[in-house]
């Protein structure tokens, strides 16, 4: 997965994405034209995070397109959301 998608890229830049909630940890990766968003929940009880990212994005593992300005996460679930731009 990580070499499918150049985000991912040692070169790539990274920065944190505040949530508002310690128990889910949300990064984003930028390069060349893809933009993958990491979000993942250290808690064994579900948990909702807020963001300021309004772009729709692409689940990597299921194809399945979602706005995350808000969102809620199972106990423990990790998700990986890109976009490409022309």
């Amino acid at each position: 997965m990580r070499k499918k998608h150049k985000a991912f890229f040692a070169e790539a830049d990274t920065w944190l994405i505040p949530t508002g909630n310690d128990c889910v940890v949300v990064f984003g990766r930028y390069y060349e034209n893809e933009k993958v968003i990491c979000i993942f929940n250290y808690s064994n009880m579900q948990q909702r995070i807020y963001t300021s990212e309004e772009e729709t994005y692409k689940d990597l593992f299921t194809n399945k397109t979602e706005k995350i300005d808000c969102l809620d996460l199972r106990p423990y679930e990790f998700r990986w959301l890109g976009i490409k731009y022309k």
